[in-house]
């Protein structure tokens, strides 16, 4: 895949230009951002989730929704970012990636505390700095600048992190089964799509559910309802639709799951294969929202 030169060169550019003002050479030092943080502003709402993937590797997701006009609905598509902090050759590196760009974004870890990470790329147009400070076990500061100083701030807070330690425990359990039970709602609907099973799929969505897909930066709602995805999919099921989904990763925030779904298919005696980045909303048990991205060769 071509992702890989561009992103290791990016990672290389960075290690020799940065300057490494204090050894932050092992991944536990960013180990306080594990859980997740919410930030509201007027009808604005993030929501950041960290969490553990092995010894040298953390992964995170944010989305940015806004509120409709109608409370149950959502005016705008998510701006989802995949993010991750790796330890690579002794160094940290903060990786974003968004659907609009082609290629991770590398940002070096060059100071850090107990409260305080410091992620710089000054060969980038914007941002040029990420820094987390931790201001609270509660609360959590994100300022984002460019090489000019000017930029924006995000201020997050951790309900579960503000509790007593028994209620923070439970709070934790709560979160966890909350997420796991939307992964498994996803995994039950595209499982039911392979199957061809369309009253099982029917039964993993509300009444309102809208799928939606992203062509040139705009948001295009192909089906508008429960009834309309059930037809929708009658159609494609009666024509002897084969495409095959898989999840190739999952992970959730808030009420979000976000996917990397390869879809594989044959045409002509050749298998074919792309895919896509999707955000699933969930509400009260069901599928609510679902946003495809543009789909690029895996």
């Amino acid at each position: 895949m071509k992702i890989i030169p561009g992103l290791f060169w990016a990672l290389f550019c960075l290690s020799v230009s940065a300057t490494d003002k204090v050894n932050c050479r092992d991944i536990q030092s960013t180990n306080w951002l594990i859980g997740q943080w919410t930030a509201k502003s007027g009808k604005s709402t993030v929501e950041e989730t960290w969490k553990v993937l092995d010894k040298q590797n953390m992964v995170g997701f944010s989305a940015t929704t806004q509120l409709g006009v109608e409370p149950h609905k959502t005016a705008s598509v998510p701006f989802v970012e995949t993010l991750r902090i790796v330890e690579m050759s002794g160094e940290i590196f903060y990786l974003a990636k968004t659907p609009q760009n082609e290629f991770p974004v590398a940002f070096k870890l060059i100071d850090c505390s107990s409260t305080r990470l410091k992620f710089e790329n000054r060969q980038h147009d914007f941002p040029n700095v990420i820094e987390y400070n931790r201001i609270s076990n509660s609360r959590l500061l994100v300022k984002v600048r460019g090489n000019d100083g000017k930029g924006f701030d995000i201020n997050y807070t951790s309900q579960k992190m503000a509790a007593s330690k028994n209620a923070l425990d439970n709070s934790m359990s709560v979160s966890q089964d909350k997420a796991a039970s939307n992964e498994a709602l996803v995994v039950r609907y595209v499982r039911a799509y392979n199957e061809s099973a369309l009253t099982e799929m029917m039964g993993q969505v509300n009444e309102d559910v809208q799928w939606m897909s992203m062509k040139d930066n705009q948001v295009i709602v192909e089906t508008g309802d429960k009834a309309e995805l059930r037809k929708a999919m009658q159609h494609y099921f009666s024509g002897g639709g084969d495409t095959k989904s898989t999840l190739v990763s999952l992970i959730s925030g808030g009420s979000f799951v976000s996917a990397i779904e390869k879809a594989t298919w044959k045409s002509n005696g050749k298998s074919h294969s792309q895919c896509s980045p999707v955000v699933y909303e969930v509400e009260d048990g069901l599928i609510k929202n679902v946003w495809y991205y543009r789909a690029e060769k895996c």
